[in-house]
């Protein structure tokens, strides 16, 4: 098992299997996940510590484990939370997250967590004509 979970990859967060991480375990048919998913082009590891930094921030819930050979932390995903369905709702529009990545994302630029969701809030709101700051 753990040949295929090692591989020289980076444990940078990336926003974009974040999302897709939360997507994926939205449209499961049940409220309970209870695994993680396979994402093309990213290592069991790299979804495992993804899931962990989503439940650090309060977007899922999630079991942490050890596993012995594994340098990085890491979960298996049980289910998302009211405030991880937040998120997912704001940045499942495809128009928006293309603009978040463009915006907030861009390589190079500096942001915080809380300065993404503040943005996709901001965003649709002004896709849904609502005044901002409600």
């Amino acid at each position: 098992m753990l040949g295929h979970l090692l591989r020289s990859c980076s444990m940078n967060r990336d926003m974009n299997l974040a999302r897709e991480i939360l997507v994926w375990a939205i449209e499961q048919p049940h409220g309970y996940v209870d695994g993680n998913p396979e994402i093309p082009g990213h290592t069991e590891e790299e979804v495992a510590y993804h899931v962990y930094l989503l439940r650090q921030a309060g977007l899922v819930d999630a079991a942490v484990r050890n596993v012995t050979g594994l340098p990085s932390p890491n979960a298996i995903l049980n289910s998302v939370t009211w405030s991880g369905h937040d998120f997912a709702d704001a940045a499942r529009d495809d128009v928006i997250w293309k603009k978040a990545t463009r915006t907030v994302l861009k390589e190079g630029a500096s942001f915080t967590f809380d300065l993404l969701k503040y943005w996709l809030r901001n965003e649709a709101q002004q896709h849904l004509c609502l005044p901002l700051g409600i």
